[in-house]
């Protein structure tokens, strides 16, 4: 038998190529996996990168933003 002869029994089966790969992700869930961040200072964590910026701001006297200003250090979305 050739692949092409393969390939047509497989179809007229149902069982082809991506019923076999598919086999083993019906118990994948559709849940969407939040990134957290979590304070240089304390354990507490944040689902928002802006607010635990404020957070070590508010809470620790750390201003990132301003730290990285006076360090020259840019994020990579600003060109140099």
């Amino acid at each position: 038998m050739n692949a092409i002869q393969s390939a047509s029994e497989d179809e007229s089966s149902g069982s082809g190529f991506i019923d076999d790969h598919e086999r083993g992700w019906e118990d994948v869930d559709d849940e969407v996996e939040t990134t957290t961040f979590t304070s240089l200072f304390d354990k507490s964590e944040f689902t928002d990168i802006n607010t635990l910026i404020e957070y070590c701001r508010d809470k620790h006297g750390f201003d990132f933003k301003k730290v990285r200003k006076e360090f020259g250090v840019l994020s990579n979305s600003q060109p140099p």
